[in-house]
């Protein structure tokens, strides 16, 4: 797996980091998904009050019928860009791990995967990754 350059953003609490690495479970499948850090990212799933991670469509697209099976709570989230608004596909993975790539160090965490057409990078809700 190639690596970033760390950096690091300014939080409330915290710094958190800029680029962080999150493995998401679904089933026996796992994906990694690199990203960003985004301050303005304060997506939340409206029906469990998680925090989204948006990932981006094509990383799980073979795991899409199973991602929309009920027990994944598969549902749309309104939300908005610069570009306009839309509804994004949420749902619940098994297992969702981020790991601060300075420290090395891992957490699991409590999020909803959001899917995006144009997005290659994931986009990390800045509250999960002050635990890191």
């Amino acid at each position: 797996m190639e690596f970033y350059d760390s950096g690091m953003l300014s939080g409330c609490d915290a710094d958190i980091p800029m680029f962080p690495i999150g493995s998401i479970r679904i089933g026996s499948e796992t994906r990694i998904q690199t990203g960003l850090a985004d301050t303005g990212n304060n997506l939340v799933d409206p029906y469990s009050g998680l925090p989204i991670i948006v990932c981006s469509r094509q990383a799980f697209s073979d795991l899409l019928p199973q991602c929309q099976k009920k027990q994944r709570h598969y549902h749309y989230v309104p939300y908005g860009t610069v570009s306009g608004t839309s509804l994004m596909p949420v749902f619940q993975a098994d297992e969702v791990l981020l790991q601060n790539e300075t420290t090395g160090a891992r957490q699991q965490v409590a999020a909803r995967i959001g899917l995006a057409d144009a997005q290659e990078q994931a986009i990390f809700h800045p509250n999960l990754l002050q635990t890191i």
